[in-house]
């Protein structure tokens, strides 16, 4: 597994990170998996919210904490955004259909929450809070081998 670690000192560099993510996927798209961790507020929704609309998702992109998850289309691709923060067991991943959706891109927010039961990730990608600098974050971001 490869590892980097990005300073993000403020929400426009979430947004670049994201819209460079969103490049690189264009040009090669396949259902990638993201998995993203981190505490509540280090920037996961707003890094997804970044990627899928960088991605072309032009409805509104709602953040997937109480409905679990939202499907979004462009013209070309499909994304599922999910946020398992609120699973109380892994087997209830069944329930929302995640599986059988590998045509499309995932954006899954605590994923750790579903166990084993996923496949594993594309790419993680580990939001970190700067404690002494709240409005600075962090992301560790780990490659499988196969995709450096």
């Amino acid at each position: 597994m490869h590892e980097i670690i990005i300073e993000l000192p403020d929400e426009s560099a979430t947004q670049v990170l994201a819209e460079k993510l969103a490049l690189a996927v264009a040009v090669n798209f396949k259902p990638y998996r993201f998995y993203l961790s981190g505490d509540l507020g280090a920037g996961k929704t707003a890094f997804a919210r970044f990627f899928l609309r960088s991605m072309g998702v032009a409805s509104l992109i709602k953040s997937p904490t109480y409905t679990l998850v939202e499907p979004y289309e462009t013209l070309e691709h499909c994304f599922l955004h999910a946020d398992l923060y609120r699973l109380i067991s892994p087997d209830e991943i069944y329930e929302l259909g995640l599986i059988e959706q590998d045509h499309a891109l995932w954006i899954i927010e605590w994923a750790q929450k579903a166990g084993t039961i996923l496949p594993n990730a594309d790419v993680n990608f580990e939001f970190l809070l700067d404690l002494a600098h709240p409005d600075k974050h962090q992301v560790k971001i780990s490659l499988l081998e196969s995709h450096v």
